[in-house]
């Protein structure tokens, strides 16, 4: 009847307490303040990171898988891109799980098929294709495990009968990644 007889609170201050019935030890009532109730809940995927392209382009070869340069920053909470080697690096003792992402779009006019890939470390890790025409694009998003100081790049291919240009909209070609809460 303590409890039940009292109002319904819609805000609480985070020094405010909160009273449970503890089930395991036949209704005992406990007490704790809001800030402990809620500790370890929710939290923030960071590290995290987002570049666009440029909006200049970048040519590829027919076949060859060509990492994607001249990337700029939207935002990067640990500041682990390096902008002169376009990678990413875990931060130290930020390991685990990311999110990775990445979208890349053709700027030729002949049909053709182009790939996104992830290297992690210097090796091909995921990949994505798609045929497309005139300014489509093909993205792809994965989750992978990271150790601090493991770096992550994007490298595109184009195939089908010959090279083309990407990397000529800034606004939609982004590469990023963010860690996943566990």
């Amino acid at each position: 009847t303590v409890i039940t007889g009292q109002t319904a609170e819609t805000t609480i201050a985070s020094d405010d307490l909160i009273l449970l019935s503890d089930t395991s030890a036949s209704g005992a009532l406990k007490k704790m303040t809001q800030a402990n109730f809620v500790s370890g809940v929710g939290g923030t995927n960071t590290p995290a990171f987002l570049v666009q392209g440029p909006t200049g382009g970048q040519t590829l070869s027919s076949g060859t898988w060509t990492k994607l340069t001249d990337w700029t920053n939207v935002y990067d909470t640990a500041s682990g891109f390096d902008f002169t080697n376009d990678k990413y690096t875990i931060p130290s003792g930020q390991g685990g799980k990311y999110f990775v992402y990445g979208f890349v779009k053709y700027a030729g006019s002949a049909s053709r098929r182009i790939q996104i890939a992830v290297y992690k470390n210097g090796t091909i890790n995921q990949a994505a294709g798609n045929n497309v025409d005139y300014y489509a694009g093909v993205h792809l998003g994965v989750a992978l495990e990271f150790a601090a100081s493991d770096y992550i790049e994007i490298y595109c291919k184009i195939d089908n009968g010959g090279g083309g240009q990407v990397m000529t909209d800034n606004l939609t070609e982004r590469f990023g990644a963010y860690k996943i809460i566990e």
